[in-house]
Parts: C-alpha cells; sequence; structure tokens
C-alpha cells in the first residue's frame, strides 16, 4: 500500500517529537563543586556545570542522569519527591568518568586554637554547636563524656547504647580524644602527637544525612563519610529506598550511627567499602530479591552495642535474597545478621575474619550457608531458625565453630503486615550440618540444643574436625562438642553415643597417635 507525501509528513513529524520527548526524558546534569565556573543558577550543562549535588537532584526527573565531578561536597543529598514506582525510569547519580567525589557530614573548625595551662598538650576552642564526632587530618578523635548524640537518651529507651559514657571530663582526656563541654561551650582537642591542632585540619560533624532517596536509583563512585547520628528518621549517611535500586563502588566510612540502609525490592548493592560506623554498618528492615556481593565490611559497631541488641550489620524480614562473595573481617559484633522473619536466603562463598561472631541466623527460616571461611572468630555461625542447611564451609580457629542452640522463647507470628500479630513458640528444627571441615576450635567444634519442643530434628554428619594446636588433654578431650550452651561432650565418640551425631564424620588429631 503507497502512502501519500503528507502521510508521510505526518509520520515523521511524530518521530521527530518521540525522539524529542525522549531526549527531554534522559537528561544529563554535570555539578563540578570544584570549578570556578559552577554554580547552583547554571543549567548544570557540561560546560556550565551545578555547583551542588543537592542542586541536581532538585533538576532531576526520573530517566536522567547526575554526573558529579571531584571535590569534597559539605551537603545533605535529600530526593524532594516520594517514589515514583516506575522502575523502569531510574535516576542515575555517579561519580563523573575518573573522579571520586566525597559527601562530608562535617565542616572545618577553624579556631582559634589555644591551649590549656598546665603539662598536657590539650587544646581548645569555643564552639555553639554540640560535638560528637571530631576528625583530625581525616583520622577520628575517641570522645570523651556521653556517646554520640545525647538527645537519643532523651527519646530513646532501647536504642541507645550500653556503653553511654567513656569518661566524664577533661580529666579523663588522653592522646587521641577530645571532649565537647556543652556547658561551656568549648571544644578540647588532645591530637595523638600532641601537636598544636592550628596546623592541622579539623573537621567535625555537623550534618545527619549523607544521601536519602527514594524510587528507583542507580549510586555509584561516591565516598561518605562524618554523618553525626540524627536520630530516626535521620540516623544513616546513605539511605536509598525503592525497586531495583543500585548502590556500588562506595565507600561508607566513619559516620556515628549507621552506614547504609537499602530497603525495597530487587536491590543490588555491590562492590562497596562499609567500614568504621558507629552502630551497625548496613542494616535493613524489608528486601525481597536482594543481591549482596563483593562489599567488603570491617570495624562497625565501634561504640558498642545499644540496649535493643542490634550492632554489626543486621538485616530483618529479607525474603528470597542473597550474600555473595563478600569479606568481613575485623567485626567487634556480629558480621552478618539475619534476625526475624528472614526467608530463603542464600550465604555462599564469603570470608570472615576476626569477627565477633561471623553468621548469625535468628528467628528464620530456610537458609543455605554454604561454602564459607571464617578464620578466628568467637563464634562462626551460629543458627536459631529452622530449616536451615550448613555445608562446605571452613571454620579455622573459632572459639566456637557451628552451634545451633533452642531454647524456650515466645515470638508473633503474622502472614503479612496487614494481619494482627499472633503469640506462637519459636522453635529450632531441620537443620542439616554437613561436609564442613572444622580446624581447631576449642570452645566446640559443633553444638546442637537436644531435641525439646522448641528444638528438634536437627543433624550433623560428614564434616572433619581437625586439631593442630598444641594437645591439652592426652586423651583428646580438646575435641569438644556442646549441647545447647555449655554441655560438653568431650571426643567425637561420646557425641555418636549419646547424641547418635557425626557418625560418618572424622577426627584428624595428630596427637593421639604419638
Amino acid at each position: 500500500m503507497r502512502r501519500s507525501k503528507a502521510t508521510w509528513s505526518r509520520f515523521a513529524m511524530i518521530v521527530g517529537l518521540a525522539l524529542v520527548v525522549g531526549s527531554g526524558r534522559a537528561a544529563v546534569y554535570h555539578v563540578a563543586g570544584d570549578s570556578a565556573a559552577a554554580s547552583d543558577e547554571n543549567p548544570g550543562t557540561e560546560a556550565r556545570p551545578l555547583k551542588t549535588i543537592s542542586a541536581a537532584i532538585k533538576k532531576a526527573q526520573p530517566g536522567d542522569t547526575v554526573l558529579v565531578g571531584p571535590g569534597v561536597y559539605r551537603e545533605e543529598v535529600e530526593w524532594p519527591g516520594e517514589d515514583w514506582n516506575d522502575p523502569e525510569q531510574r535516576i542515575t547519580l555517579a561519580a563523573a568518568p575518573g573522579a571520586r567525589p566525597v559527601i562530608k557530614g562535617s565542616d572545618p573548625v577553624p579556631g582559634p586554637w589555644q591551649r590549656l595551662a598546665g603539662d598536657r598538650p590539650i587544646y581548645f576552642t569555643e564552639r555553639d554547636v554540640y560535638t560528637e564526632m571530631v576528625f583530625v587530618d581525616e583520622e577520628p578523635l575517641r570522645q570523651v563524656g556521653l556517646q554520640g548524640n545525647p538527645q537519643r537518651y532523651k527519646v530513646r529507651k532501647d536504642f541507645v547504647f550500653k556503653r553511654q559514657w567513656v569518661g566524664h571530663g577533661l580529666e579523663d582526656m588522653a592522646p587521641g580524644t577530645f571532649f565537647y563541654d556543652d556547658q561551656a561551650h568549648r571544644l578540647y582537642v588532645w591530637l595523638a602527637d600532641g601537636s598544636d591542632p592550628s596546623g592541622h585540619m579539623v573537621e567535625a560533624a555537623v550534618r545527619n544525612v549523607g544521601l536519602l532517596l527514594r524510587g528507583t536509583w542507580t549510586v555509584r563512585g561516591f565516598e561518605v563519610r562524618h554523618f553525626a547520628d540524627g536520630l530516626w528518621p535521620r540516623e544513616q549517611a546513605v539511605g536509598v529506598v525503592g525497586n531495583r535500586c543500585i548502590v556500588e563502588d562506595c565507600r561508607i566510612e566513619h559516620n556515628g550511627f549507621i552506614g547504609l540502609i537499602v530497603a525495597g525490592e530487587d536491590c543490588v548493592i555491590r562492590h562497596n567499602v562499609i567500614a568504621y560506623n558507629g552502630l551497625e554498618g548496613f542494616t535493613s528492615n524489608v528486601g525481597y530479591r536482594m543481591l549482596f556481593e563483593e562489599n567488603e565490611l570491617h570495624h562497625n559497631a565501634w561504640r558498642g552495642d545499644v540496649v535493643c541488641l542490634t550492632a554489626g550489620n543486621k538485616f530483618v524480614m529479607w525474603r528470597d535474597s542473597k550474600f555473595l562473595r563478600n569479606y568481613w573481617h575485623d567485626e567487634p559484633w556480629t558480621a552478618l545478621w539475619l534476625d526475624i522473619s528472614d526467608g530463603n536466603i542464600l550465604i555462599a562463598e564469603n570470608r570472615f575474619d576476626n569477627c565477633r561472631c561471623g553468621v548469625y541466623f535468628e528467628i528464620s527460616r530456610w537458609g543455605i550457608i554454604a561454602n564459607n571461611i571464617f578464620r578466628g572468630c568467637g563464634r562462626g555461625i551460629w543458627v536459631y531458625s529452622s530449616d536451615v542447611l550448613v555445608a562446605h564451609n571452613v571454620l579455622d580457629r573459632c572459639g566456637e565453630g557451628i552451634t545451633v542452640s533452642g531454647y524456650p522463647r515466645t515470638c508473633q507470628y503474622n502472614q503479612s503486615v496487614f494481619e494482627p500479630n499472633k503469640e506462637c513458640l519459636m522453635a529450632v528444627r531441620n537443620v542439616l550440618i554437613v561436609n564442613n571441615l572444622l580446624l581447631d576450635c576449642p570452645g566446640s567444634f559443633i553444638g546442637i540444643t537436644e531435641d525439646t519442643a522448641y528444638g528438634a530434628g536437627n543433624f550433623s554428619d560428614y564434616n572433619a574436625f581437625v586439631w593442630t594446636m598444641p594437645a591439652y588433654h592426652p586423651t583428646g578431650c580438646h575435641i569438644n562438642f556442646m549441647n545447647g550452651w555449655n554441655q560438653l561432650y568431650a571426643r567425637l565418640p561420646e557425641w555418636r553415643l549419646f547424641r547418635h551425631q557425626d557418625t560418618h564424620s572424622v577426627v584428624v588429631d595428630p596427637g593421639l597417635v604419638k
């Protein structure tokens, strides 16, 4: 069928309009904080860039890209709208090629600094802003006095630090510390080398949120640090909520309370470094089909735990999700904590070094913990859930290797958030421990609670128990197995006799064959 010239002209016009509209929906905004040409009055082109990330976010629409150049951005970046509920339309907020922008919650403290009278090299400056974190040349000073945000202790009873006080005043200061006197409005610092702070970059945390985004986002290539605890909902350095979000190639470090929160569906968190955050490195209260892969987490929860117990990296109500090829190390609390209503979780090919607890799978169901390596952890794997497979892991010199605990504990249950909570009995059932290699775990190699109404049908077999350290008992009683928390079965034969566990497992102990 032949078309007239008028028909083709109308068709071309429609296509052209569609291209114009499409290009309008895919704008690219440039931010260059270090450029003399940058201004928030600019349109955000590469030639006339914006000065702040916040200005670009206000212009961006779903489908757009914001590219951020090098520099330090001392601002709180928040998406002003709601979730647009269309995961096909993504906003990308990324470092420009070759750039590594830093979003900081701190401002410089210019002084002037005066030395306090006396032998100790303590310096002070007048300051009206309450100060809970101080950094000198990017290194943190330890806080003396009430820890963190004092408002937290006035409005919360559960999310308050157990260790509320570390010293009380000037008399408790030592090298590498600071103290803020909120009565005199003075900030005191004692640098690690005793030098005058006037010759250093001194910064204090004054902002609470680095990135707070709702919708479908890609966040890539930022360093986010020095954000103070502002209490919920402003207590995290980075918060991303939505569907199909991606957070990648970021460093989220040295923040006062929580480093990263990502919640939603089908999100990916990968190739990030999350470290030195006050209570939690990464946490989330809801996630479906989430992927957490190839991240490094360390030295989180440096302020200690809170009353309601949540220090480390804790996840609640994650379903059908994966933790793959991550590296946790030097975590003083729980490295990976799945707690309350998590389900169908895969934890595989991760490394855990020098963590108080490697993996804690608690009050949840359907998990696979496989092909991971645990070295030097206080407790390698702890399961207080049902229908969990623990297989093909290596646990090397952990205080306790694998612990399955069940004890009387009530909980609340519902099928959806729209149903009322129902009381039920938490049970630990059908945990299978097979084909693991455990080396030099002096507390116990494996501990499994006895069969009761709140824990039954848990089984261990086909594992290898290896002792390479000097034997402290000539009969091999240093190879222990545990019932519940503290009743030990000395040696594998006793474990088999009384519990019928590990009937095909083996012990390798050179001390027994001499």
